[in-house]
């Protein structure tokens, strides 16, 4: 099948009269990172652009809103109905993608979200949804971000200083966050395979066997009640918890090594644990640590206020103390399987302005005392404040840079609401399926 391409079908909208030959087609070409370029469809004249600096909101949107959207615009979806019948899905998607288009927020999506996407049966729907958000924006892995975070507390403790971490999300995301971006998103489909899917379903549904055996036979027969008693607990368990990783990867070597466990990649011991202990021997050992002292060293570095209080520990150590606290309170039901990635979200707190999560993952949050919780900027929303979520999403455009939405009008035109956008892709897959065939 022959295919033609014509250079011009690359100048768009909104068009202006070209200064060289008047005609009203000096259309925008290109868009790139600081500026952007026009063409005229006609004589082909080109001019170049400056554009504002963007200043955009970071805000994270939780796995549960992007699926409830996706079902709400998603005919193809086995729960559409359910979803489409609550107004507020189409209305956050309307408001959400307004604020986005206008370039005064962006919406940076995660490994959670992939990860819980994967394993939802639906990942490519989810994936399109994610993506019309982030714009290709995409969170570092939230393992990564902690490990830096661990590394920073580190070399401050060896220097005998106060760590100081910076919560520019610039620093932990990537594909520009304060760029202006071209007016189409560049997506790879494909699904992932299925070893991977399961691994990770494997992977949560043990953590969530874990945490429901120590919430029904440690955490709800602990008498003490007090926060603080919770908090010094889980301060202690997490440079525990390392140090019983690298016994573990130690305990499964020799189990391969003597035939115990049969040989192989899969059954080598992995956890997060383990990677942290790796990570500080190793900057140990960088820094001249001899290996007589390199257990005792690492060891009072687990002991020590940097460690405990670096901000992916410090947050997941308040969440598992208000879990512990609850227990002992008599609440009944152990967290969900999300509770894990609930945590793992909340991580990603220092480096937004807003988050609007689900309803368990803000009650976990709610459940630390305030004079407990660090002074983040975040603001953080659910459904059950999805109304204030929304008036803080009015008040972004409300108060937006009047330079940058006159840009945004000069180079995309009037954003409206992408609707139709899994009907204008199953249009596509239809199209590319029929142009396969004939060819």
């Amino acid at each position: 099948m022959a295919f033609r391409f014509d250079a011009r079908d690359l100048v768009g909208p909104p068009y202006k009269p070209c200064p060289k030959c008047r005609a009203e087609t000096f259309g925008v070409y290109h868009v790139g990172a600081q500026g952007y370029s026009r063409r005229c469809r006609e004589c082909w004249h080109k001019g170049e652009f400056p554009l504002w600096p963007l200043s955009r909101k970071v805000i994270y949107i939780d796995q549960f809103a992007i699926s409830n959207m996706m079902k709400a615009l998603n005919a193809a979806s086995p729960r559409h109905a359910a979803a489409a019948a609550n107004p507020f899905w189409v209305t956050l998607f309307e408001r959400l993608e307004r604020v986005v288009k206008l370039q005064l927020a962006i919406c940076p999506d995660s490994d959670v979200h992939r990860h819980e996407s994967m394993v939802s049966g639906f990942f490519e729907p989810l994936k399109r949804m994610y993506e019309q958000f982030s714009h290709g924006v995409s969170f570092d892995s939230t393992d990564q971000i902690a490990q830096r975070q661990l590394n920073t507390a580190l070399l401050a403790w060896l220097a005998g200083e106060a760590p100081q971490y910076d919560f520019n999300p610039e620093r932990v995301t990537h594909a520009g966050l304060q760029e202006w971006k071209p007016n189409y998103i560049i997506s790879v489909s494909g699904e992932y395979p299925a070893s991977i899917v399961e691994g990770i379903r494997k992977f949560r549904d043990e953590v969530h066997a874990k945490v429901h055996s120590l919430f029904e036979e440690e955490l709800r027969t602990t008498p003490n009640k007090d926060f603080k008693y919770w908090l010094d607990r889980e301060r202690e368990a997490g440079g525990r918890a390392i140090v019983q990783a690298r016994q573990l990867y130690l305990q499964r070597m020799y189990e391969m090594a003597t035939g115990i466990v049969p040989f192989s990649f899969e059954n080598v011991y992995t956890s997060n644990g383990l990677d942290q202990f790796n990570l500080i021997a190793e900057a140990l050992k960088a820094r001249g640590t001899p290996e007589n002292e390199l257990l005792p060293r690492l060891r009072a570095f687990l002991e020590s206020d940097a460690f405990k209080d670096h901000p992916a520990s410090r947050i997941a150590t308040l969440i598992w103390a208000a879990i512990g606290q609850a227990a002992a309170g008599g609440q009944k039901e152990p967290p969900n399987a999300g509770m894990s990635n609930d945590i793992r979200v909340l991580t990603l707190l220092p480096f937004c302005d807003a988050m609007f999560v689900d309803n368990g993952c803000r009650a976990l949050w709610e459940k630390v005392p305030r004079k407990y919780r660090p002074p983040y900027r975040a603001r953080l929303f659910s459904y059950n404040t999805r109304e204030q979520f929304l008036a803080y999403l009015q008040e972004i455009e409300d108060d937006g840079d009047l330079a940058i939405l006159a840009c945004v009008r000069d180079v995309y035109g009037e954003p409206r609401p992408f609707l139709t956008m899994y009907e204008y892709e199953e249009r596509r897959r239809r199209e590319r399926a029929e142009s396969d065939h004939v060819g």
